[in-house]
Order: structure tokens, then sequence, then C-alpha cells
């Protein structure tokens, strides 16, 4: 029955999402379960996907091994949980940029506060000459810290990388053969490596990843992960089963033991939570509630592959899930979910009671939030303006909605949904100011920071309209009038044709900009992820010649009012002009598209 149900849910999924092939293998009481591939691992040589023998990459799911090797160190005393991680470090230090030291602990429930580092080759790259040693990595390449540790969750895959260092920098191994001799090998995991490539007699057996188009599939690259402990592992499905029953049965599996049982025991409780009310994180995975139990989740996603661990440790439980497809992560999540409607359905929802007042306050709430996980200081910073940040909006009858979920406050700061069983919390600063809000289901990535006005999405797109309107007003209007000026045989006037070609080029190359960037996000949107395409170089290079001939333009109309050149209408068009110009460089500048800031 459990057989039948598998296969239909999983089939349909390959189907639905235009997987080429997908593996799953469940877990219970200390035995495999099911173990089952579908579809193609190579779609041109109709390769099939066998559970016991094909790879997959399974992304951040890697995370949680790096997480299990770390607590062995730390079993042995060669790692403090609490100590900072500059004291193991020693050819670099993690600067203190004014919020004090970071720990292990907060590198493995992602507070650490680093700001997210993911596009232009820092996470993936497929030309292996771009592929850096752990060591530079982390090294040279660390994002900015944005908070102070501990204050918030933000997902960071440069944190899980500098745990995998840790793990280098103590045992005096590579972090690869570091998991072959400790946790592989002892689960008998012998079908699994962490190495980029994957070595020889293995990558016969890996699966290719695929997109898919409307003429078919079409075979992607090997992805190497750049923070490699973050993401690096491939495995086939009943390898990964061994790791499920080992960290459900005490850290050991076949009489073979990874961790002690109280390690063990640790890394299955959360270990932080942004309040708690919420769930939280545990070392290496995320907890959550699914259908009203408590399930312990990580999710792990390249481009090309989507993978999902879910452990529930009341039930003995293990989940593991993989498709190698560009649209495997939904894939996952159905899978995960329909298991759980099928064999532990939810309870009847409570209906949440709200506080008193709760009408009033409902406003208080509302605005723009953006996700903790993003960019700062480099041009990924728009990627996260686009697509993460998120309306709070007060309904008239005081509860607020948020991704078309609906909550009501049921104590202060404190939500429940409404025909839903979702959770949040709002934070107040030290003025009684909404500082964040925190999303129960999600507290992996659902941290999420109060916008101001001027950081909203909404205020930038109206920005850059009105910009774009008063550029296109000087392109029509400045021929018109040149032309009329030639048909009444009128001598123009050199200074202001020269002060019009001036802006003119300026606002071709603002122009310029915007359509060959939103090209590249649309058209090209891997080549970003895996690296630094020359026409992106080349795209930013139109704003710094733009900002030349900004400060020409700012020059003649300082020069126009002052000797008064020029009618007062054309005056003060070319004022307006002038002011769009350094408006969108500000603009520009907000978002890190000014210079080259990968």
């Amino acid at each position: 029955m459990l057989q039948s149900f598998v296969d239909g849910i999983m089939q349909r999924q390959i189907d639905d999402h235009r997987a080429p092939g997908g593996v799953v293998a469940i877990v219970k009481n200390g035995r495999l379960l099911y173990a089952q591939g579908y579809g193609y691992a190579d779609v041109e040589n109709r390769t099939p996907v066998m559970a016991d023998s094909t790879l997959f990459r399974i992304g951040s799911c890697s995370k949680v091994f790096t997480a299990t090797a770390a607590m062995q160190l730390v079993e042995q005393g060669r790692l403090g949980l609490d100590m900072d991680v500059n004291v193991y470090l020693k050819d670099y230090k993690v600067p203190d940029s004014g919020y004090g030291p970071i720990t292990l602990r907060e590198l493995m429930v992602h507070s650490a506060g680093f700001e997210v580092q993911d596009a232009c080759g820092k996470s993936l790259v497929i030309d292996p000459a771009k592929m850096p040693s752990l060591q530079n990595y982390v090294s040279q390449d660390m994002p900015a810290r944005v908070r102070p540790p501990g204050e918030a969750t933000s997902y960071s895959n440069y944190g899980v990388a500098l745990e995998g260092y840790l793990i280098q920098q103590v045992t005096g191994v590579s972090y690869d053969l570091y998991l072959d001799q400790n946790v592989f090998a002892p689960l008998g995991m012998y079908n699994s490596t962490s190495r980029q490539p994957v070595p020889n007699d293995l990558e016969v057996r890996l699966a290719k990843g695929y997109t898919y188009s409307s003429n078919g599939y079409h075979m992607g690259s090997f992805e190497y992960v750049v923070p490699s402990p973050a993401g690096s592992i491939s495995a086939t499905a009943t390898d990964l089963a061994h790791f499920m029953i080992a960290r459900l049965d005490g850290g050991q599996y076949d009489n073979k033991s990874i961790l002690n049982r109280s390690t063990n025991a640790l890394m299955l409780t959360r270990e932080y939570s942004n309040d708690p009310r919420l769930y939280g994180m545990a070392y290496g995975m995320v907890e959550t509630g699914l259908n009203g139990k408590r399930a312990l989740v990580k999710t792990g996603d390249t481009l090309l592959f989507h993978s999902e661990i879910c452990l529930l440790p009341d039930e003995d439980l293990g989940i593991f899930v993989s498709f190698n497809g560009d649209g495997g992560a939904q894939a996952c999540q159905n899978v995960v979910q329909g298991l759980f409607d099928r064999y532990y359905p939810a309870s009847n929802l409570l209906v949440p009671v709200p506080m008193d007042g709760y009408q009033e306050r409902a406003q208080g709430y509302a605005g723009t939030y953006y996700s903790t996980r993003t960019a700062y200081t480099t041009l990924e910073k728009i990627v996260g303006g686009l697509s993460q940040q998120y309306d709070v909006m007060a309904n008239p009858n005081g509860s607020i909605s948020i991704l078309g979920h609906t909550f009501v406050e049921v104590a202060p700061l404190y939500f429940e949904e409404l025909n839903g069983t979702n959770r949040m919390v709002f934070r107040e600063d030290a003025n009684g100011r909404i500082q964040y809000l925190f999303v129960g289901s999600d507290p992996e990535g659902g941290s999420l920071v109060k916008a101001d006005w001027y950081q909203t999405m909404s205020f930038h797109l109206a920005l850059l309209a009105i910009c774009m309107l008063v550029f296109l007003s000087a392109l029509i209007a400045w021929p018109i009038s040149w032309l009329l000026r030639r048909r009444k045989h009128r001598v123009p006037d050199r200074t202001q044709a020269v002060a019009r070609w001036i802006a003119a080029i300026a606002i071709l190359l603002d122009i310029g900009l915007v359509i060959g960037f939103l090209l590249l996000l649309t058209t090209a949107y891997n080549d970003i992820a895996y690296g630094v395409p020359p026409v992106l170089l080349i795209v930013l290079t139109l704003p710094i010649l733009a900002v030349l001939f900004t400060i020409g333009a700012i020059s003649f109309t300082v020069l126009a009012w002052i000797r008064r050149f020029w009618s007062l209408p054309s005056r003060i068009h070319y004022i307006f002009v002038t002011i769009a110009l350094v408006a969108f460089l500000w603009f520009l500048n907000y978002w890190n598209l000014l210079g080259y800031k990968f």
C-alpha cells in the first residue's frame, strides 16, 4: 500500500514539474522501509534512476553532514560551541566589524549575522578553473557582517563553509577526507562523496541535471558548489537512508557509531529560536511543524537538483527525496506533504482567540518587510529587492495579512493564523518601533526586517518610473525643438545644443543599463548565478560612463542659471532632467549597480 502511494505521488511530481527523474527513501524504526528510483538519470541514454546506485547532488542537505562532523569534534573537545572561531583560525581572522566574536554555535544555527553572497559565482560555478580552495574561499570571499551574532536567523552558505574550514584547521586533514573517514565509512555510505568533481568510480553513476523548456530537456553542466561544506555532497538514496537511521537511532547504524547518544539527542533538539513561541533551528536542520507533528527538515537546491531530508524523531521516521530537474523544489515539498497528509493527517484547527484591543493595534504592524537573507554590499541586493520584500496589510476587521495568509493578534506582538497553523511574532527595538517579523513555519528564511520608506521596492519603482518619464521627455522634446528651429531657419544655441547632447548621452547610457540588466535577469539568470558573464561587465560600465556625463549636465545646469542661458522653460526642463540623472545614480548606487560590486 505504501509502495503504490509513493510510486503514484513521485510519478505525478515528475510529470507536473518536468523533472527527468527522482528518488525517494523512507526509513522507520531503524530500518529501510522503502526506496525507489523513478524516471531517468540520463535522458539521452535513457538510463533509469536506481535508488541504490544512482547518485544525486543533494545541495544544502550537505549542511546536516557538516554539522554532524563538527559535533564529533565538539565531543572530542577539539572544538567548542561557544568559543570565538578566531581561536581556531590560523591563517586569517574574522573581523570584529563592531559586532563582537562569532561562535561555532551561531554558525550552525545561521545566526552569525553575515549578509547573503550567492550570485556571480560565489555559490555555484561550472568552470573548474574558477573553483577556489576552501581556504581561499573563506579567507578571500567573506561576506559583510551586517548584524550582531545571535540577533536573528539569516541563512548563510558562507557560515557553513567556515564550519567546514574549522574542521580542516583542527584536524589537519581536508574536509572531504574527514567526511570519508568519519561519517561515510562508518555508516557504509560507499556511494557518497563530498568531492568535486565526483571521483571516476562514482561519476559514471551520477545523475545528470536538467532544465526544461518547450523544446524538451536540456542537460546542464556539473555544478561546483563554491562553499563546498554547504552543499557539495553527491549520494544515493539508500546511503542517505543509512544516515537518517543513524540520526534517529542515537547516532548508530549497523553497530557503528558516528555520535554518542547524548550528542545526537542534542542535535535533534531546538538550539535557537527567534522567539520561544516559534519553531527554531537545530544544529544543521530546521525545526518545523507538518500536520501538527514536530519535524526537522533540510532542503537542498542547486539550479539543477533539488532535495529534502525530513526527520520525525518522535515517530522514528525519516524521508529523503530528490529530483534532477530545475522544477524539483516544489516537487520535493509536495512529496513530503503528501506523505504526511496520507499517514499523519492534520487534526481539526483551533480557532485563535484575539487579545483585547487587537483591532486598534493592527495598523501599527502594517508595512513592507524584507528578508534577512539578502545582500547588502553587492549587486545581488537587487534580486532580494525584487523577490524578497513582503507587504503586511491591516484589514478592516483588525486582522493582518501577508502572502495570502491572515493572522490575528492573540498576545502582544504574537499572531496566530486564521484557518491555518502558522504563527508570527513581531519584535520591537529599544525605542518601541517594530524592527523584525519572524514567521514561525520558516525559522531559516522567515526572518524579516521592517523596511523604511526609502528601502521599499514600491518607492524605488516609482522613482525609476519618474526618472524614465523625465528621460523620455528629453529624448522626445529636444529633437522636436531642434527640428522646429531648423524649419524656422533659426540659429541653434550652441551652448544649449552641447548641454542637451551631454545630458542625452547620460540618459541613453542609463536606459541602456536598465534594458541590459533586465534582459540579463530574464534570459541569462543561470549565467549570472554561475559567474560574471562579459556582457554583465559591459552593462555595468554604462552607468560609470553616465556619471561623467551627469557631472557635465550638472555643470551646464549651474552655468545656465548663473548666466541666464536659454529660455526660462528650457532651463526649468533641463534642471528637472539633471535632477532625474542624479536621482537615477542614487538609485543605482543603492542597489549596488554603480560599479563592479560582485
